[in-house]
């Protein structure tokens, strides 16, 4: 029963509609409803108001009233999280189960730290320990799920869950289907580096550079592979300073590319949740990150996807939504991690014996140009690219010029705009494949 808090006493919401529950992919919760003004329970609700339904809490965010009825919206209440602040906040190359020990709030219980094995680092400036907790879900590649009346958060790793034999289909509970498909990063070798070192001389000039790379456990080779969907040979490129082991930088590009290496495909189900209305189906229990075999006989889909989305209506059960992804993995962390989301630009690169960089950079105008020329065969092929960075977006541009016998040729001409709240991607291609991944 939904119930809301006041004077330290809890009072059931009964005359409410369109009650429900969406559970995303990182664990986060919106609770909303309608309720009429008129109604006794709505005098008591204001924004900060605390809600309490099974084994969580939650506090209200929105309040949308209108002539007759009011949604209100709220998410899960972590205020415990929010009243520790750390000015510079530093881990080098500590276990999940390290940093959580230097956060924890007072009473609480994190469950599943200890078999989080990676050794991470963590550098935020001006964050509470709500924030450094939610800079955990992706550094360390996991999600959380709240139980907040018992002040316990359980660790998953949703890549890790088991099919359980559960299905969906349009002859039993497959009410609509919604399709998308994306291959926009689509690639087959992924290159992945670690820590960069610069070597000077004794003028502090950068002699050399040097990258953690894997090889030495790897066969000789500095990057993985996986052609489960195409054997074309398409190339990523990935470096992350954050790496000082080969193993791990290792298995977190095995990972990667797991993703990568397949178009992402996500389908939204309308489904009838026979769990909770007929006895029978009792097998069939949706939960968030279980495998489940879509079967659609009219597009003749038969796929294992996982489940990324969970709308719940708890009063209207035939209502349910889950939503289905090919992407096991689509853990944002924090705004403050920009730095990381910039470096994990992937490219389609060439190699070549001559290799010659250039870094031109302007502060002024906060813009980077980087020019790239190397020999191949008896050609010479010049990359030229430009960021460009202001408070809205990001600009990309990578030009191709191929240069033989005194002859220039444009070749390629690509941009990309980046929207800094990660909703938004404009790519154009003039000439040729996709440069830029």
């Amino acid at each position: 029963m939904l119930k809301i808090l006041n004077e330290g006493k809890y009072f059931p919401i009964i005359r409410k509609t369109n009650f429900s529950i969406v559970t995303n992919y990182e664990g986060e919760q919106t609770l909303s409803f309608d309720i009429y003004i008129k109604d006794d329970m709505y005098n008591l609700i204001t924004e900060e108001t605390e809600l309490c339904f099974r084994d969580n809490s939650y506090k209200i965010k929105k309040i949308n009233q209108r002539p007759k009825l009011a949604t209100i919206e709220s998410s899960l209440n972590l205020d415990d999280w929010k009243s520790n602040f750390f000015l510079n906040f530093h881990t080098e190359y500590k276990l999940f189960s390290e940093v959580v020990n230097m956060i924890i709030p007072d009473g609480w219980t994190i469950e599943g730290a200890g078999t989080i094995t990676g050794r991470r680092a963590i550098t935020l400036e001006g964050v509470t320990s709500y924030d450094i907790l939610m800079q955990c879900k992706n550094t360390y590649n996991i999600v959380f799920e709240y139980h907040i009346l018992d002040k316990t958060i359980k660790v998953i790793k949703p890549d890790t869950f088991q099919s359980r034999g559960l299905y969906i289909t349009d002859e039993l509970n497959l009410k609509e289907l919604n399709y998308k498909g994306d291959s926009t990063d689509f690639i087959t070798r992924l290159y992945a580096f670690g820590k960069k070192t610069e070597i000077t001389d004794d003028d502090g000039e950068v002699v050399n550079t040097d990258y953690v790379n894997f090889a030495s456990i790897n066969n000789g080779k500095n990057y993985v592979e996986n052609f489960d969907y195409s054997k074309k040979i398409l190339v990523g490129y990935w470096q992350d300073d954050r790496y000082l082991d080969p193993q791990e930088l290792l298995d977190d590009a095995i990972d990667k590319l797991k993703i990568l290496s397949a178009p992402i495909r996500s389908y939204s189900c309308n489904i009838v949740d026979l769990s909770r209305t007929v006895e029978s189906y009792k097998c069939l229990d949706f939960k968030m990150y279980d495998k489940v075999t879509l079967m659609d006989s009219v597009s003749k889909i038969c796929v294992l996807h996982q489940i990324v989305e969970y709308t719940e209506y708890p009063e209207e059960q035939h209502k349910n939504i889950v939503v289905l992804s090919t992407e096991f993995k689509k853990i944002t962390g924090t705004i403050d991690d920009i730095k990381q989301s910039v470096s994990d630009i992937d490219t389609e690169i060439k190699r070549s014996e001559t290799f010659i960089n250039e870094i031109i950079r302007d502060v002024e105008s906060n813009t980077m140009r980087i020019n790239n020329t190397y020999t191949r065969g008896e050609t010479d092929i010049k990359f030229e690219s430009l960021i460009q960075q202001s408070k809205d977006d990001i600009n990309f541009s990578l030009q191709e010029v191929i240069k033989k016998e005194n002859e220039k040729v444009e070749e390629k001409l690509e941009s990309m705009v980046l929207n800094l709240d990660g909703l938004t991607n404009t790519l154009s291609t003039t000439s040729g494949n996709n440069l830029i991944r």
